[in-house]
């Protein structure tokens, strides 16, 4: 795979679901960079025309400075609809009319909680799928469609352990919750009816906030165990302190999608694993000690606080004596077990075709100690993502943290 100059004289026309969520919103002002001639259509559920307008100028809104007020109202629109109908929705007429302008299609909307039931998980990232799909085949059909992607994750590999390659699906693994079966399933879908598709996939790991600010909107997976430990809540931990975990920011996932969608020759057809890879993931002691030592010495509470990892086997006579605890202790114990893979599975993701996609360029996963405090100073300045921001002896007040 190599990198070629965009075409001139065509005029990409991007169409992009989930533009509100995490990986989405940060994608629009890097998809707006990449060409300034580029146009984007973003899918919006919303009640009217008129209310997926809103949302569209509140979203815009909230991406400056990167995204310019008014290049933002001239080159993004909104279509309200929905992933899960067909058509999103849309009359015939009008869904054939978005077919004939999407050069690129990409799909990012997705139901990533862990502990929705199966058969709505499989509406939303399954059926959202192939209704996304449809939309590609009848741009292709009409001559438009240059390419699509499709935002999966790394843990479609499901409690694979070992290494994880990039063109590597079905292993007969199992699956520890919804989110990854239903993702899973859709990538089954795509690699048996869309191969004639110009289909690029790619599987970002755990994705944790912009490298440089901090800055996110998702306060999950990472997130969650990391608030227990500022909140006092997490005491002991069912796992390996030397596990590996992959974890990347999404400012790196974003320039990786973007270069290697509009950039890149010869990757239809190819999967793309977002990760840090075995060189460097890093360790789930790492990520909460260091994490507990943070919170220690900026003074979150007048007594520092320690940690103990200790058998998986805990967790089930924990629940024993579920009754006696207090309440963040019990949700802390109803939680731990979608993470509990995470904190066992020792494995690790290859990265080949990115690195051969990306050879050249200046993107790359950076290491995880090189922004982890920045993640968590953005974590108590957003209190988490509930609102207001959390007071603590010795922190001191910082100036809003900008948009990603």
């Amino acid at each position: 795979m190599k990198e070629t100059k965009p075409a001139t004289g065509i005029r990409k026309v991007i169409f992009l679901t989930g533009a509100t969520g995490h990986v989405g919103r940060n994608l629009i002002p890097k998809l707006l960079r990449s060409d300034p001639l580029a146009r984007l259509i973003v899918l919006i559920r919303a009640e009217s025309p008129s209310h997926a307008a809103g949302r569209l100028a509140q979203l815009l809104s909230s991406l400056t400075p990167a995204v310019d007020t008014e290049d933002g109202r001239q080159r993004v629109s909104a279509v309200c609809g929905d992933i899960t109908r067909e058509r999103f929705g849309l009359t015939a007429a009008r869904f054939e009319g978005l077919a004939s302008q999407a050069t690129h299609i990409i799909h990012s909307a997705a139901a990533t909680k862990f502990n929705l039931p199966l058969d709505e998980a499989r509406r939303i990232n399954r059926l959202g799928t192939e209704n996304v799909m449809a939309l590609a085949r009848l741009a292709r059909k009409k001559g438009i469609l240059k390419r699509v992607a499709h935002i999966s994750t790394a843990f479609v590999s499901g409690n694979r352990s070992g290494r994880i390659e990039e063109g590597e699906l079905d292993r007969g693994q199992g699956f520890s919750n919804t989110y990854e079966q239903s993702k899973f399933e859709a990538e089954r879908f795509l690699y048996d009816s869309c191969r004639d598709l110009p289909l690029l996939i790619f599987r970002p790991s755990i994705i944790v906030g912009d490298s440089r600010n901090g800055a996110t909107t998702a306060f999950n997976v990472l997130y969650i165990p990391l608030k227990y430990l500022a909140r006092g809540w997490l005491r002991f931990v069912p796992g390996r302190a030397a596990t590996p975990l992959d974890v990347v920011p999404v400012d790196y996932v974003c320039d990786a999608i973007c270069h290697i969608l509009l950039r890149t020759v010869g990757a239809e057809g190819h999967t793309f694993h977002l990760c840090a890879g075995r060189k460097k993931a890093t360790s789930v002691a790492e990520v909460l000690l260091e994490g507990l030592e943070y919170f220690n010495r900026v003074g979150l509470r007048s007594k520092a606080l320690r940690l103990h990892f200790v058998s998986p086997r805990w967790l089930a006579a924990a629940r024993l004596v579920e009754p006696f605890l207090s309440r963040p202790m019990k949700k802390g114990l109803r939680k731990a077990k979608f993470f509990l893979p995470h904190l066992k599975l020792v494995r690790f993701y290859d990265t080949a075709n990115t690195d051969a996609s990306l050879l050249g360029t200046e993107i790359s996963p950076p290491e995880f100690r090189s922004y982890f405090q920045v993640l968590l100073r953005y974590c108590l300045l957003a209190n988490w993502g509930e609102g207001r921001a959390e007071t603590a002896t010795g922190f001191p007040v910082p100036e809003q943290a900008p948009a990603a």
